[in-house]
C-alpha cells in the first residue's frame, strides 16, 4: 500500500461508516488519541520507563471504540490503573531542567486535552462507561512520573 495516496487532497477523509470532512468531530477526536499516544512514545523514549508501553493498546483500543470498529472496553484496564495510583501523589511539580520529565508532563497534559474531548464527544456519542475515568486516571498515574 502507497504511503500517498492524495485522497485526502481536499480535505475530506474515509471511515468506517464513510467519507466525512477532515474537521469533523471524529476525526479531531481520533487525531488527539493519535497525539497522546505519539506523546506517551515520547516520554517512553526519553524516560525510558517500561510501563508506558502497557499504555499504548488501551488507547488504541479507545480510538478503536471512537471509530465504531470496537465496542467493548474491559474493566481491567482501568481496575489496572487504579491498583498502581493507590500510592500517595505529592503537590504539583514542574519538572524545570529534566527533559524525560518534562516528555511526561507534556504526556499528561495531552491525556488531559483527550479526556475534555472525549466528555465532549460523550454528549453526542455512547461510550463504554469505563473510557473517561480510564483516561482521568492515565494523567494521575503520569503526573506520578514527573514528580
Amino acid at each position: 500500500m502507497a504511503i500517498m495516496t492524495k485522497a485526502g487532497n481536499q480535505g475530506f477523509t474515509s471511515t468506517k461508516n464513510g467519507i466525512v470532512s477532515k474537521d469533523d468531530e471524529l476525526i479531531i477526536l481520533l487525531g488527539t488519541i493519535d497525539e497522546t499516544i505519539a506523546s506517551i512514545v515520547f516520554a517512553q523514549a526519553l524516560s525510558k520507563e517500561e510501563a508506558f508501553k502497557q499504555l499504548i493498546p488501551p488507547l488504541s483500543l479507545i480510538a478503536s471504540i471512537v471509530a465504531g470498529y470496537q465496542s467493548e472496553f474491559p474493566k481491567r484496564y482501568l481496575a489496572e490503573l487504579e491498583f498502581k495510583l493507590q500510592s500517595n501523589i505529592s503537590d504539583f511539580i514542574y519538572p524545570f531542567d529534566d527533559p524525560s520529565k518534562a516528555s511526561i508532563n507534556l504526556a499528561r497534559t495531552t491525556v488531559r486535552k483527550l479526556e475534555r474531548m472525549l466528555v465532549s464527544y460523550q454528549n453526542s456519542k455512547e461510550l463504554p462507561p469505563e473510557i473517561i475515568p480510564y483516561i482521568n486516571r492515565l494523567s494521575n498515574y503520569l503526573h506520578f512520573f514527573q514528580i
